[in-house]
């Protein structure tokens, strides 16, 4: 799970897709910087297998929806987190 959806997400998702991280979960308050990493991830994966799988948790329902004990659509728990947020 990486936390936050600028440059340093970019980074660290490509960081833990490399250590065989995936489905990779992404947290922040603006949709659009983290859309804006997805289409950027999917845009690079065009045509290669194993592309990773990003998915913006953007509830407490979507956590229950994808990692809860009763998840509908089920995918492997958090292992670690990263946060990509700049110091104030």
């Amino acid at each position: 799970m990486v936390i936050g959806g600028g440059a340093t997400t970019r980074s660290a998702v490509h960081a833990l897709y490399t250590l065989g991280m995936n489905p990779i979960f992404l947290a922040n308050r603006d949709a659009q910087e983290v859309q804006a990493t997805i289409a950027d991830f999917a845009s690079k994966a065009q045509g290669r297998k194993g592309a990773v799988e990003l998915i913006h948790l953007t509830s407490v329902d979507d956590v229950e929806k994808h990692l809860g004990q009763n998840a509908t659509d089920r995918k492997p728990g958090v292992a670690m987190i990263v946060g990509a947020i700049p110091g104030v």
